[in-house]
């Protein structure tokens, strides 16, 4: 069978056979998610046994366009971002880069790079942190940045049944003083957290006011330690490999801060904004 080959900046990269295995139809047709992510699993296992992980991810990278994205203003760090995120990409756990790679393989093969690189990273606020910030660099490709912009202002990565569990404990806690009443809706969402609005009823006074329920998403919470330690791990590599690239003595470590502190400031409840007997983070 013939797959179409996905189309990035500066010219055309194939998919790997092994990535091809994961396509293959069942009884001509398409496999489910499920399967896909399964067959991918063993493609990585099978990877991490024979010491080629880091080429299977590279492949995987390569396939958003990330080595191309960078305008010539900015071209010797180009294989910093792109070392980079390979680094980062090896690092997670198997099932979430199976995630990712099924993700990758999922998207139309006429899909931008932006939104293929925003696929990559969506779920990773760390690197939805960074995609933000270079969305902001002169130079880049309009429709590469449009796509970026995204990273900021169109997040949609959790629906309010997956926060309404832990909206509901939160709320128990509260006790009598405060009555909530959560809307069955996500006001605004970012890279780490989310806002749901809500009425607020208080006993003393008989008022009724407005207010939002802010929390940090459940994937955050679950993968932004990881994913921190990881960074910490990334400045070391990248210092390591800075004369490779010809940055001369430039230090990522100098720059980078610690996620001890990060963590300690991360709140672990909603914030209600209008109700005076619960802490603020």
């Amino acid at each position: 069978m013939n797959h179409p080959e996905p189309t990035v900046s500066g010219g055309i990269v194939s998919l790997t056979s092994n990535f091809l295995n994961v396509l293959t139809p069942i009884n001509g047709h398409k496999p489910s998610v499920t399967v896909m992510r399964h067959r991918t699993m063993d493609l990585l296992k099978q990877a991490k046994s024979r010491g080629t992980l880091d080429h299977t991810v590279r492949q995987m990278v390569l396939l958003t366009g990330l080595q191309n994205f960078l305008p010539a203003s900015y071209a010797k760090f180009q294989a910093v971002v792109l070392e980079g995120m390979i680094f980062m990409m090896s690092g997670l756990p198997l099932t979430r880069l199976a995630e990712k790679i099924v993700d990758q393989l999922g998207l139309p093969h006429s899909a931008p790079l932006g939104e293929r690189l925003y696929t990559l990273v969506k779920d990773m606020p760390t690197l939805q942190k960074l995609g933000q910030i270079i969305c902001r660099s002169p130079g880049l490709d309009p429709e590469f940045k449009q796509a970026l912009i995204g990273l900021e202002d169109n997040i949609k990565t959790v629906t309010y049944g997956r926060l309404q569990p832990v909206l509901a404990k939160e709320i128990k806690s509260l006790g009598p003083d405060c009555g909530v009443i959560p809307e069955k809706r996500i006001l605004a969402e970012a890279s780490v957290c989310a806002v749901v609005p809500a009425q607020v009823r208080l006993r003393k006074g008989r008022r009724t006011l407005e207010g939002v329920l802010k929390m940090v998403k459940p994937k955050v919470k679950r993968y932004m330690p990881g994913e921190l330690v990881l960074l910490d791990r990334l400045v070391r590599f990248l210092d390591r490999r800075q004369k490779d690239w010809g940055l001369g003595e430039f230090s990522f470590n100098e720059i980078w801060i610690r996620p001890e502190p990060i963590m300690a400031r991360m709140p672990h409840w909603p914030y209600l904004k209008d109700c005076p007997h619960r802490p603020r983070p």
